[in-house]
């Protein structure tokens, strides 16, 4: 049995053949326990309840981030650069949008897909 302060991290080696394998054990720093917490709980409206539009935009923003830098520490090197890839195609398509009340739902949609790619 592994520690608790060790995480084993299980990938697809071969999406279409489904095989699993268990690589890429790392321990976890405090710092990274912080930043990827909360990133495996789904997202509600709720949290959101009277707060302005900025803090809107602000908090989905933290969140999207948080879940690309878990996205960054869980996936193998070579899935993750595919991931940058599309992040970045990503968001030069979300910086053209005019309204923020677009942007926010095109993060908050952007957020779920990348949560996906986790679980």
């Amino acid at each position: 049995m592994l520690p608790e302060d060790v995480q084993v991290a299980n990938y697809f080696d071969d999406l279409d053949s489904k095989k699993w394998i268990a690589s890429a054990a790392r321990k976890l720093s405090a710092e990274t326990e912080d930043q990827i917490e909360g990133i495996y709980t789904e997202y509600s409206d709720k949290e959101l309840e009277n707060v302005s539009s900025e803090e809107k935009s602000d908090y989905i923003e933290k969140r999207l981030n948080d879940v690309y830098q878990e996205i960054r520490f869980a996936l193998p090197t070579a899935r993750f650069a595919e991931v940058k890839q599309k992040q970045i195609a990503w968001l030069k398509e979300r910086d053209e949008l005019a309204s923020p009340e677009e942007k926010f739902t095109f993060t908050v949609a952007r957020s779920k897909a990348l949560q996906d790619l986790l679980w």
